[in-house]
């Protein structure tokens, strides 16, 4: 019993020395500060680290070995060769620090994350540390990408935003004038209502592109191929409104008085009617404007006609003899009061407006009451007086040809400004690019590049998601400043 005993003890006495010694035996005689190394790289292309070792054991042998590191994908490794520590010399005393720069060529490393292992080994034993290595691309390649996705933009917007509404309007221009020139009777005939009406409006576009005013040139452009289509769609109804039966009018025309009001008024009218031929709808429109203007004239021709033939009754009274009477000086007086009455119509009928319907009735009335009471007074076998007769009806209508050619848009719409404001907007445009391209550049580049530590591991991502996002970003500076100019705030225009 007592030798049991004494053997329990003896066994409780061995287990707790074993415990007591074993972290003792176990305890690191070399630890290191950092205990872990990481590496980041953006542009240099060699680094050099330094780690402490700290020993409790005097240490005759200690060697630092790294081995190779692998990218996180495998696809890629860090030879062992590219990383190079200081060997210690040995022996090392206990309780001493040592220190043991490591340098890393960076130079044909690839972008990417790398991990591997630093082995110390002294002694018997060994110790392990972490090797993380973090390779990023340099940044002036990335910058260059990301500046190019905005001017890539900002190239899109400003073309969006100005060249492709002047192109358009251009291009609608230059079609304009191709058909022009298709068309003989246009380019025959430069001052051809139509063909003016276009040339002026053509001018109104050229002054809206000046003043990059694109709506308003769009809307000049519609206007012009309104009247071309207008001219194509009734040519031959036009070409014969504009030549055959506007001719006639003014042959009609030619055969009163120039200095009459009445002849001046209607040559007026016509020559308006002519001019504002394109505006007309249709030819219908224009030939009503033309059988009234034929009424006005056919109405002068016929007061003038009544006139004259009161002016040959005055002229054919009886001859009287030498000698008068009471009777026959009363003869005479009315004579002179039939050419005074003829003078004073004639001045009414050329003072008359041609639109005025009742005063034309009016006059006419009192001529024929003139005529008819003057008849009277001479023989009854006088002869009638062949006068002016009224032209015809007003004309229908027949066929036209093609257009005229005129020379396209050679100028280049430049603003007619003084070279110092000319100079001072260039500067003002270029330096808010340039204040744009900044902002937008540092944001993007901060974001993906700056905070991405391992940028250039996947070449496509990484730099498409940098082109993409300059190219976003100026679309929607873009938007974000048209939504607010379109507020109207005062500045903002």
């Amino acid at each position: 019993m007592k030798d049991l005993k004494l053997g329990y003890i003896v066994l409780f006495a061995a287990t707790w020395g074993l415990l007591l010694t074993a972290p003792i035996n176990a305890q690191a005689k070399v630890t290191s500060e950092p205990t872990q190394l990481t590496v980041t790289r953006a542009s240099d292309t060699t680094r050099t680290l330094t780690i402490f070792l700290r020993t409790t054991d005097p240490i005759t042998s200690l060697q630092v070995t790294p081995l190779d590191l692998y990218r996180t994908d495998g696809v890629e490794i860090v030879p062992a060769t590219a990383i190079k520590p200081v060997q210690p010399t040995v022996p090392i005393k206990a309780n001493s620090l040592l220190t043991i720069p490591i340098k890393f060529d960076l130079s044909s490393i690839p972008s990417g994350e790398f991990n591997g292992k630093l082995l110390v080994r002294y002694q018997d034993d060994e110790l392990i540390i972490p090797i993380s290595l973090r390779m990023k691309d340099s940044w002036q390649r990335p910058l260059a990408v990301l500046v190019l996705g905005i001017l890539l933009g900002m190239l899109l917007s400003s073309y969006r935003s100005q060249g492709r509404p002047r192109d358009e309007v251009l291009v609608r221009v230059s079609q304009l004038r191709t058909q022009i020139r298709t068309d003989e009777v246009l380019k025959e005939q430069p001052k051809q209502p139509f063909r003016k009406r276009i040339e002026e409006g053509l001018v109104d576009v050229e002054a809206a592109l000046q003043a990059e005013q694109w709506d308003k040139a769009r809307q000049a452009v519609e206007q012009q191929e309104n009247v071309w289509l207008k001219w194509r769609k009734y040519r031959s109804e036009w070409l014969e409104l504009l030549s055959r039966g506007v001719d006639e009018l003014q042959h009609s025309l030619e055969s009163m008085p120039k200095s009459s009001n009445y002849t001046q008024t209607v040559s007026l009218n016509l020559e308006r009617a002519v001019k504002d031929s394109p505006s007309q709808d249709n030819p219908a429109l224009f030939r009503d404007e033309l059988e009234s203007l034929r009424k006005q004239i056919n109405h002068y021709l016929e007061l003038q006609h009544d006139i004259g033939e009161l002016k040959d009754l005055c002229n054919q009274l009886p001859d009287e003899p030498e000698e008068l009477s009471d009777n026959q000086k009363n003869h005479e007086s009315n004579i002179e009061t039939c050419q005074r009455e003829a003078q004073r119509l004639e001045r009414e009928m050329n003072a008359l407006y041609p639109t005025d319907e009742n005063a034309y009735k009016d006059l006419e009335d009192r001529v024929k009451v003139a005529i008819d009471k003057h008849r009277e007074l001479v023989k009854p076998e006088i002869a009638t007086r062949e006068g002016s007769t009224p032209i015809s009806q007003a004309p229908p209508t027949p066929p036209v040809g093609n257009m005229s050619e005129e020379e396209l848009f050679k100028k280049k719409f430049s603003k007619n400004l003084y070279p110092g404001e000319r100079t001072r907007l260039r500067l003002f445009n270029w330096a808010s690019y340039l204040v744009a391209v900044v902002f937008l550049a540092g944001a993007g580049f901060n974001q993906l590049y700056v905070s991405q530590p391992t940028f250039g591991a996947n070449p496509w991502s990484d730099y498409f998601t940098l082109l993409a996002w300059g190219f976003g970003a100026e679309a929607t500076r873009e938007s974000v400043t048209k939504v607010v100019r379109d507020w109207g705030l005062p500045g903002l225009k």
